[in-house]
């Protein structure tokens, strides 16, 4: 990622951090929370770690183009930037994991947290980008990625601002936190089930975390499931199942990423 389109990503995330302490202070309404549910749902648990993640960065599912389209697009408002860029940085960070080259080392803290010196890791001649980058829809949300963010979240607050608070900025600013809590302390607390080469950790908060357990992750980064034993919980990958079938997905199938 270029250096200035990762400023446009800090500024959006702050922004939207602003909005909702602001908001939140002023617009306080327990009946929109539900608003808030729905876009964790959908722009977290689904764009970021069920679309970026498990699909664009592992291929560990396939999916019909429609819903990759629908997911592409609800990935945008998790705000973690651009899918295929989200995806490059992952792959990087397994390929590095706690070693020099890690997109987002844990032994960076507050950094990593916020995202901050991600930059420097940019993948955007890795290998996964030269296959993404043959997909035009990625091509254009990569181009359009912060006008499109923008555009829809500055109408919905004209139009309705109390539900562009529930609906937009409190998902973005779950979506950042419940990343990072992982990227930082997924590699420093907790318990693991397989030796790895590196000190990824599971965390057992499930639906709280998008990705309690990242450990088991490790060890089979191309697995669906990141739930291995009898008590912990892959709620990403029922909400995955969910979707395809409510959507009849079980068809035609696209694994092209």
């Amino acid at each position: 990622m270029k250096l200035a389109d990762h400023h446009k990503l800090l500024l959006s995330q702050a922004i939207m951090h602003l909005f909702t302490i602001i908001g939140l202070f002023y617009l306080w309404d327990i009946n929109y929370l539900w608003f808030t549910l729905i876009g964790i749902i959908f722009f977290a648990k689904l764009g970021i770690e069920g679309y970026c993640h498990r699909y664009l960065s592992h291929g560990a599912f396939t999916i019909t183009r429609p819903l990759q389209l629908f997911l592409n697009t609800c990935a945008i408002f998790g705000l973690q930037g651009p899918p295929m860029i989200w995806a490059a940085n992952h792959s990087t960070h397994h390929k590095y994991s706690d070693v020099d080259g890690d997109p987002h080392p844990a032994e960076n803290g507050w950094r990593t947290w916020f995202w901050i010196g991600t930059e420097k890791n940019s993948q955007i001649s890795s290998g996964l980008i030269k296959k993404l980058i043959k997909d035009r829809a990625h091509v254009l949300i990569k181009k359009y990625y912060y006008v499109i963010y923008w555009s829809v979240v500055v109408l919905f607050m004209i139009v309705n601002i109390k539900l562009a608070l529930y609906l937009f900025a409190l998902p973005a600013v779950y979506s950042l936190h419940a990343a990072s809590w992982v990227n930082v302390f997924g590699h420093k607390i907790g318990y693991k089930n397989f030796e790895t080469n590196d000190n990824s950790r599971n965390i057992h908060l499930p639906f709280i975390l998008m990705h309690p357990y990242h450990n088991n992750h490790h060890a089979d980064p191309s697995n669906l499931t990141i739930a291995v034993k009898w008590y912990e919980i892959d709620h990403i990958k029922f909400l995955i199942n969910l979707l395809k079938k409510s959507e009849k997905l079980y068809g035609t199938t696209s694994n092209s990423r």
